[in-house]
């Protein structure tokens, strides 16, 4: 999924909504959160984990949590994870800014 919206319009709420959802409802076990700059992937990560960290029964679903700056990612005890990747901060590309959310999926 992309979610490419002008400013200020919900896409971080969209695509945390949608990480949540692909993780815990749709039985993703690889989800990708990736954003235009790390500082934004970022946001993405601490979005997520507050769902997590607020409510109980989400929170003993947490096999592991990585918080080092650009290796972010949320491992759930059912094999789910989902990892933020976000390109470092590059004057020469100020401007698109764009967020995804790629579910890998296994074909057998």
């Amino acid at each position: 999924m992309c979610c490419n919206t002008a400013r200020q319009n919900g896409k971080s709420l969209v695509l945390t909504a949608r990480a949540l959802a692909g993780a815990l409802l749709f039985g993703e076990k690889v989800i990708i959160c990736s954003a235009h700059e790390q500082k934004t992937s970022r946001v993405l990560f601490i979005n997520l984990l507050s769902y997590f960290e607020a409510f109980d029964d989400l929170g003993k679903r947490v096999r592991s949590v990585g918080r080092a700056l650009g290796r972010e990612d949320i491992w759930l005890r059912d094999g789910a994870h989902v990892f933020f990747s976000g390109a470092k901060p590059d004057r020469r590309c100020a401007a698109g800014r764009s967020t995804a959310i790629s579910p890998m999926r296994r074909s057998f």
